[in-house]
This record gives structure tokens, sequence and C-alpha cells, in this order.
């Protein structure tokens, strides 16, 4: 019995006229792709399409039959998931580069400094392209290309090569080049991936992103001027991958992964500064993930982090830490550690409390802890002298420390959406103060008629002020 092969076919759906997805978000991704459905099978495209033209038909009638909308409705939810595997991306050639169809037409071909090569079979690329003597930048669109020459090394400006959907069945090959920098390729199968990046001595940075990998690429472990290198919109879990040490690393993007936990391999990225792992699945995190001394930036935003992992509270070089939207409930004394932080952003978590420990972070300069459950500021807040931002809103608080009305530095307050019926009035008194938002709040009377009074006096000074809903910006 024949294996049945996923169908790749492109329909116009839904009265917005484009496809939609589970989450009700249109499926084009900008003016150079679009995202079509991977089928299970051709039926599955065909029942899918059916329910679809039905839905339109009936929207065609007045009064539209709200139960049947409904049926069918739940109906197409159903197919789509039981008939989509994936979203397959379909490349276009950028607007602003000059297609290679018209190089005949022009006269000096030193004039060509970004070109695009679309759906075509190449062995290699075309003897013309060698002639653009200024090129830059270099895409390849739905082509099959095999290898890039070695020829390419008389480009001598050319320092960006982007491939976009290689059709190729086999791994791309690559000749020595000195010259280029950046290398982007994307695609919907691992299989047309270069095996290695070596020969490409100068390269900088490396874009594998959507490329459905499965597995860690280690291909430019040799490429010792590499230090940044993207691998996001994959399915990768990093789960049993032999990562092998990346020493020149200093920008790893592991974004739109399957990545539940982070394993003891990230130690071999030593020289990271900066570390994404947004939107994955990940519970915990390594403790060895301490020894990456240099680390400055680091993102476990949308991730499913029920605490801060004991090793990230221990990496002290740490400027900015995002942890959005996980189901954290409290920050540990720990947090002192982190000694030259700029920004937290804590926001859309389960945060009861802030440490005492908050305010003896004397780098701090911005908080971002919106959308928690803070009942309390800390009281000795005014130790954060730098800090120049802090959005509270939407959380449990009834009032401010005045301690807050001692940072001289604030520019922006967010309380929105809290419980406060009271405000000191030199609230507004901060020298440097841009932004305050007071939504929201149960004010009394005599707080109201302040905010609303000092809210016009304010009209000469440039600060954007929310109250009770309504936007002011001043002049």
């Amino acid at each position: 019995m024949r294996a049945q092969v996923p169908v790749i076919i492109t329909i116009i759906v839904s009265l917005l006229g484009v496809f939609q997805n589970t989450n009700g978000q249109p499926s084009i991704t900008g003016n150079r792709r679009t995202e079509v459905p991977v089928y299970r099978s051709k039926n599955d495209s065909i029942r899918l399409a059916q329910i679809d033209a039905s839905l339109r038909e009936l929207s065609d009638h007045e009064p539209v039959d709200v139960v049947v909308w409904d049926r069918l409705k739940d109906a197409r939810d159903q197919a789509f998931r039981e008939g989509v595997l994936r979203f397959r991306t379909i490349y276009r050639p950028s607007a602003e580069y000059t297609l290679y169809d018209s190089l005949k037409s022009i006269k000096d071909l030193r004039q060509v400094k970004r070109l695009s090569i679309a759906n075509r079979i190449l062995r290699k690329l075309p003897d013309e392209v060698l002639l653009c003597d200024s090129l830059e930048s270099l895409e390849i669109v739905n082509c099959s290309l095999r290898k890039i020459q070695k020829q390419t090394a008389h480009l001598s400006k050319l320092k960006s090569i982007t491939i976009l959907n290689n059709r190729a069945k086999r791994p791309l090959r690559l000749s020595r080049n000195t010259i280029i920098t950046t290398l982007v390729i994307h695609g919907d199968r691992p299989d047309p991936l270069p095996r290695s990046y070596r020969k490409f001595k100068e390269l900088t940075m490396l874009d594998l992103s959507n490329n459905v990998l499965t597995s860690f690429p280690n291909g430019a472990v040799h490429n010792r001027k590499l230090n940044e290198l993207s691998l996001q919109h994959n399915e990768l879990t990093l789960v049993n991958d032999k990562i092998k040490v990346h020493s020149s690393l200093e920008k790893l993007a592991l974004q739109f992964n399957k990545i539940e936990q982070v394993p003891p391999s990230i130690t071999h990225f030593p020289n990271l500064i900066r570390l994404s792992l947004n939107h994955n699945l990940i519970t915990d995190v390594t403790p060895t993930i301490s020894s990456l001394s240099k680390l400055e930036y680091l993102s476990l935003y949308n991730n499913q982090l029920t605490a801060v992992p004991a090793g990230v509270y221990a990496i002290k070089s740490l400027k900015i830490i995002d942890l959005y939207f996980n189901q954290i409930e409290s920050l540990d004394s720990c947090i002192r550690n982190w000694s030259n932080l700029q920004i937290l952003f804590i926001a859309h978590n389960k945060l009861l409390v802030f440490p005492k420990e908050l305010t003896a972070m004397h780098t701090l300069e911005e908080i971002y802890a919106h959308d928690n459950r803070l009942a309390l500021l800390p009281h000795d807040i005014d130790k954060l002298s730098k800090l120049r931002i802090i959005h509270v809103n939407n959380n449990l608080l009834k009032d401010v420390p005045l301690s807050l009305l001692k940072l001289e530095q604030l520019e922006e307050l967010d309380i929105s959406e809290n419980y406060m019926t009271y405000i000191p009035e030199t609230i507004f008194d901060f020298s440097n103060l841009s932004f305050i938002s007071f939504m929201n709040n149960p004010w009394n009377a005599a707080t109201q008629s302040f905010l609303h009074k000092k809210s016009k006096e304010l009209e000469t000074r440039d600060i954007t002020i929310r109250v009770s809903g309504v936007l002011q910006a001043s002049h």
C-alpha cells in the first residue's frame, strides 16, 4: 500500500479572502511570502474547500441562518485540525531587487547592486551574475541550485546571499569564498541545506530559519567568524542533539521551536551575548546555563515556566531578561545576583510580590510587571535611583509608596487597571515625565477632580496622559 503524500494546494477561504489559521489570523505574512496549508491528503483539501464554498454561499443569503452557520464553522474547524499538517511558505522575489530576466536590457551590469533569480533550474549561478561587478546582495527564489561556484569570490562587493525555497534534492555545495558575510536559507525541508559552511571563511551571520529542522545543525562549527545563528521557526527540541562547541557565536535565535527543556549542551556556546528562546514549551533550564558568563540578553518569552530557573539567577552578566507570558508566581531572593540588570520584563505572569532584594539592583532602569497579581510595591523603591520606566498596570495595587515620588529619573509610569482610590498630587512633579496613565481605577471624587484638573494644566508640557480611558497628548 502506497504511503499518502502531503498535498500542497493554495485556496481562497473565508469571507476575508485569505486563508485563516486556527487562531483566525490571516496567513499573509508579508508582500514577499504567503503561507499555504500542507494537507494530509487531496481529499482533506477538497473537504475543506467544500465547506468554505458552503459558508460563502450561506453568507450571500439574508438573513443568515445562524444555526447552519455555526454548524458549518464547527465542521470547518474539525476539518482543519484533521486535514492540515502544517503551513508551507511560498516565496516571491523582492520588489526592490533587479530581476535576472531583465539583465539583457541593462547595458552596464556594473549598475546592478541587488539581483534576484527566480523560478529556474540551476546547477550553479549563471555566468551573467558573475559580470555584475558591483553586486552587493543576491537573492535566489524557487530555484534548484546545486552549487555556489568559486567564481563568486571575484565579486568583491557581494556580502549577502539569500536562498528561498531551494528545490534541489541534494545538499547545496559551497565553494571557497572570502567575501560573503551573510547567508540566509529558508525552505520547507532541510535536505538542500549545505552540510558545511566552512568554505565561506568570512561568514558572520547564518540564518536557517523556516527549514523544518528537527535536529541542531552543526555545519557552521568551523566558521570562526560566525557570531550570529538564527534557527527560528523550526521543529527543534534539542533532545539528544549532539551540539558541538561553537566558540565564536555571540547571538543564537531559537524562537518558535518545540523545546521543552534547555539542555546542558547550551554551554557549548560559551561566548553567547544574546540568547532568544521565545515561543517554545520550556518548563526547565539546565543549571549549567550559569556558565554563560558573557550573556547579556536572555529571552524566555511565552514559555511554560512556573519559576525562574536557578541557573538563570546565577547569570551575573545579564542586562536584559524577558520572562513575559509564563506562569511565574514569585521571584527568589537570588534576584540580587542580577547586579548588572537594566531591564526586567516580567509581565503576564502570576507574580504576587516583589522580593525585597529587588531594590538592591541599582542598575535597574525599566520594570515591566503589568498583568500580574501584585498588591504592593517595595516601600523603598526609591533605592532604584536609575529607574526610568515602571509599568504595573492591571494588578491589585491599592496605593503606591510615597518613596516612588523620589525617583528623580522617572519618565514613564503606568498604574492603570488597579484598585487605587487616592494618589498624591505630586505624582505629576517628575521632572523627566513623558508618559503617565491612571485609567480604570476606582478614584474617589476628590482624586478624580484633581486628575482632570492637573491633566489640563499640563497641556504645555510634552507629556502623554491617560485618564479614565481617554488618551490626552499635550503639546
